[in-house]
């Protein structure tokens, strides 16, 4: 098994379109604050530019070698992870 690195990626290596996302999950196990305090220990300040101050908090703009990651809270009330694969291989996520 190969280690899955992640690391924080800018707005310009993020472009996505919503079309082109492949997954999207909204964790229950864990609380917003939960999300945000362990991301923040992991990679420091969320990215605060893009995100629409009305709806979110904060957001995670992450890479890895084949995907695209946002991580993102949503009225202080959830949060949620949308995942962009580079490959765009939406079947196999259903299976």
């Amino acid at each position: 098994m190969s280690k899955v690195e992640f690391t924080l990626a800018t707005l310009e290596e993020h472009e996505v379109s919503s079309n082109d996302r492949t997954a999207f999950a909204r964790p229950l196990c864990l609380s917003p604050l939960e999300a945000y305090l362990g991301l923040k220990s992991l990679f420091g300040e969320p990215d605060r530019e893009h995100i629409d101050p009305s709806r979110q908090q904060w957001a995670y703009l992450l890479k890895t070698d084949a995907a695209r990651i946002e991580v993102n809270d949503w009225k202080l009330e959830s949060w949620s992870i949308h995942i962009y694969e580079q490959n765009k291989n939406k079947a196999a996520l259903k299976a």
